[in-house]
């Protein structure tokens, strides 16, 4: 092997590496976040993560006492719809969610929040959005979004 290849060799070694401990890190750095969050959430937020151009950002799972909330951001509106798609009940079986656009009083970037009931009715639901969306982000759009009877 000459010296050119030892080094060409050596550099791809290092960056993969690299990129594998800053992989790690990352896995780390994201597992340790997902201790500290109330249980009730995580599913829910993992599968979040999943979408396209979602990140989440923050969440409660309401402790029983105030509403369940995940609060996101997304990289365009359009990474939203299947957010509220799943939201919806008529697609999900769960009611009382909702998606709500936010910002503050310095008109700060917008955030979402995605809300829905309290404790053990919203803890339920929860883990069925965070299937449905899983199996979306896993297989693409559902089949039966045409055969609402609204939409005829």
């Amino acid at each position: 092997m000459s010296h050119q290849m030892d080094m060409e060799f050596l550099e791809k070694a290092i960056a993969k590496q690299d990129a594998d401990l800053e992989s790690t890190e990352q896995e780390t750095m994201s597992e340790k976040i997902y201790e500290e969050m109330d249980e009730e959430v995580i599913p829910l937020c993992r599968a979040l993560n999943g979408l396209d151009g979602i990140t989440t950002v923050e969440s409660c799972c309401g402790h029983g006492d105030r509403p369940f909330g995940i609060w996101f951001i997304a990289d365009n509106v359009d990474d939203v719809a299947p957010v509220c798609y799943f939201a919806d009940d008529c697609h999900t079986e769960c009611p009382g969610w909702s998606v709500t656009v936010m910002t503050d009083c310095m008109m700060s970037p917008v955030k979402y929040l995605l809300e829905g009931p309290k404790g053990e009715l919203g803890y339920a639901a929860a883990g069925i959005m965070a299937e449905l969306i899983g199996d979306y982000v896993a297989w693409g759009v559902p089949e039966d979004t045409s055969t609402r009877p609204s939409d005829r």
